[in-house]
């Protein structure tokens, strides 16, 4: 096993793949010899570590193997060891923070976008962590230091753009609060995208499902209520974005707006109907276009945008 692994370094972490993709268990001997020769992969190739992880985290088993093979993940991914042993020192974690985050891995659909954005999640709480007086810990900063650790995985294993761009947005709105409400849930899928927030509400579900059990059907319940309201609204057809308005910029043309004053009552009637308060309707937004044209709203705005 050593001297195949010492041939193509990429052996081990394909092994690691086995082991996640079909639940196989890594012989002693061949375990042991990846073990050792872990170090070999930091002379492979980022694209072929790249694309051997994308396939590795999709397994049943990522769980289990993401907590077998940490020193092997670590080589091409350093950013991870810190993680690996890290008491959190927290009674809402029983777990360290890298087996909290192997078993967040493992909750979320098995997705490129979930799965890479569980894994980078907490990567920055090793850096973060400050104890209080009853020396409980807290990582106040960790989700934006975690963002930035993700950032530069993603540049040096060459990510490609879109897949970045939407782990980018997961992160950042991964520490989002609402309430389990039709309006607070509606008004989040028109800020972020429909797509983005289902993420949201696994990514939530996970985390939790990672944590401690002790009181986690209390802390899951009300994402379990916003994943049923989230499933209306998109049985409804809401209207989650300006292009689902019924009405458009030629029906606001016509009203006697121009230029970015469209813009501006496109967005403040989307506001309104995400906030449950107005009805996508044509005739409804129409009425609306009309009451903030005699009340001079999209002008104010623009001149309050340009003071700013």
């Amino acid at each position: 096993a050593a001297r195949r692994f010492e041939e193509d370094a990429l052996r081990i972490l394909r092994l690691v793949r086995f082991c996640s993709v079909l639940g196989f268990s890594a012989e002693v001997k061949t375990a042991r010899a990846a073990h050792e020769k872990s170090a070999l992969l930091s002379n492979v190739a980022h694209e072929r570590v790249y694309a051997e992880m994308n396939k590795l985290l999709l397994g049943e088993n990522v769980g289990a193997t993401l907590l077998a093979f940490p020193d092997i993940l670590g080589v091409p991914i350093p950013e991870i060891l810190p993680c690996v042993g890290f008491d959190q020192r927290n009674p809402h974690h029983c777990f360290d923070v890298w087996e909290h985050t192997a078993r967040a891995v493992a909750a979320v659909p098995p997705t490129r976008e979930l799965r890479w954005t569980m894994l980078f999640h907490d990567l920055g709480k090793p850096q973060c962590m400050t104890l209080d007086a009853q020396l409980i810990g807290h990582f106040y900063g960790h989700t934006a230091r975690s963002a930035q650790l993700a950032d530069e995985i993603m540049v040096r294993l060459h990510f490609e753009k879109t897949l970045r761009d939407r782990i980018r947005a997961q992160l950042a709105c991964f520490d989002d609060m609402f309430r389990p409400e039709r309006a607070a849930i509606h008004k989040e899928m028109a800020r972020l995208g429909a797509e983005t927030v289902q993420n949201l509400l696994y990514t939530k579900q996970a985390d939790n499902a990672a944590k401690a059990p002790a009181g986690l059907e209390r802390a899951q319940a009300p994402w379990h209520e916003a994943q049923k309201i989230y499933d209306e609204l998109i049985s409804e057809g809401a209207c989650c974005s300006i292009h689902e308005l019924k009405t458009s910029g030629e029906d606001l043309a016509a009203l006697g707006y121009h230029g970015r004053e469209i813009g501006a009552v496109l967005a403040r009637l989307l506001d309104e109907v995400a906030a449950e308060k107005l009805p996508n309707k044509p005739e409804a937004l129409q009425a609306r276009a009309v009451r903030l044209w005699r009340s001079g709203y999209a002008r104010h705005t623009i001149k309050e945008n340009e003071t700013h």
